[in-house]
């Protein structure tokens, strides 16, 4: 994959997730809003789940060539460089069920850090 830069006066977010996007993009529109910013263009990609206690990241490592992310990425560069715009539509049946989600999933996860430890020799 090379590197590439875009000289935009559009503002626009490339979001990522893993399993499900769920209410993502009313999510950062809604924080955008509030800072008074307006997406342009938000396109979402699906990559890894990195969810530790629910997902073998050796299974979702070799999962990521099918998901074509780099072909993705360039069809995200070649939209941006035509001044494609993109706005997802927002679904606030979504927003509830992906809000509900993440404050389970949330508690699902309390002292899984547990399971790792971290050792400093200086």
């Amino acid at each position: 994959m090379k590197i590439t830069s875009l000289e935009q006066n559009t503002f626009f977010a490339v979001m990522t997730y893993g399993n499900v996007a769920m209410g993502s993009v009313n999510h950062i529109m809604k924080v955008a809003g509030g800072h008074g910013i307006n997406f342009d263009y938000i396109h979402q990609i699906r990559m890894l789940d990195n969810s530790l206690n629910y997902y073998d990241m050796e299974k979702q490592l070799k999962s990521l060539p099918k998901k074509q992310v780099v072909r993705q990425l360039g069809n995200i560069v070649e939209e941006l460089n035509n001044r494609v715009i993109r706005k997802p539509k927002t679904n606030p049946i979504l927003e509830g069920i992906s809000s509900y989600g993440y404050r389970a999933y949330r508690k699902s996860i309390i002292g899984f850090e547990k399971k790792f430890y971290c050792r400093i020799t200086l």
